[in-house]
């Protein structure tokens, strides 16, 4: 994301240092400027190298018969409701990368499952609903049962993830959605 702003900005440095007739030395810096953000840009933007799959976070399609099934096995479940134009859902998914919260999804043999609301359909809409929310992102862990006859509760994270915030939840640590400091 941080590379498209810098390719449009770039782009817009230029456009306006080409329109000026003063060949002066600012308005050359303009346009180096303007191509080094660009270059910026796409390297930022630029796919670097392929995680390999044994070491990702295997994420299932989202159903709620699925989310059932899983948690009358005593599974761990952990939902991602996301949409391809939700821009802090596509940042949050750095966190998904890291070695650490791929061990933890591992060891604890958590499901990851992914409920895509680009196109915002009724069963996402309704599932939202049913936890208070009407838009994503919305982070929703359901701990693995502890004993047959005992039912752990969801746990709803924030919009906003964090290594600490994720690696808390799985732990069974309890975590405030709301801000502590007001910075």
């Amino acid at each position: 994301m941080f590379g498209l702003i810098l390719i449009s900005m770039g782009i817009w440095i230029f456009g306006k240092s080409v329109g000026s007739n003063n060949r002066t030395l600012l308005t050359k810096s303009f346009r180096i400027f303007a191509l080094l953000a660009i270059l910026l840009g796409f390297w930022l933007g630029y796919p670097m190298e392929k995680v390999p799959q044994s070491n990702q976070i295997e994420w299932v399609k989202w159903s709620h018969e699925k989310v059932e099934s899983l948690r009358e096995e005593g599974r761990g479940v952990f939902i991602d409701f996301t949409a391809r134009w939700c821009a802090s859902c596509q940042v949050n998914k750095r966190i998904y990368k890291k070695d650490e919260i791929i061990e933890k999804f591992k060891d604890l043999d958590i499901v990851a499952l992914q409920a895509d609301w680009t196109k915002r359909g009724s069963d996402i809409l309704k599932e939202l609903q049913s936890y208070g929310r009407e838009g994503v992102p919305l982070y929703v862990y359901h701990p693995p049962k502890k004993y047959s006859d005992q039912d752990e509760n969801s746990v709803l994270l924030p919009e906003i993830l964090t290594e600490k915030i994720v690696l808390d939840v799985l732990d069974g640590k309890k975590i405030n959605s709301q801000s502590d400091d007001n910075s």
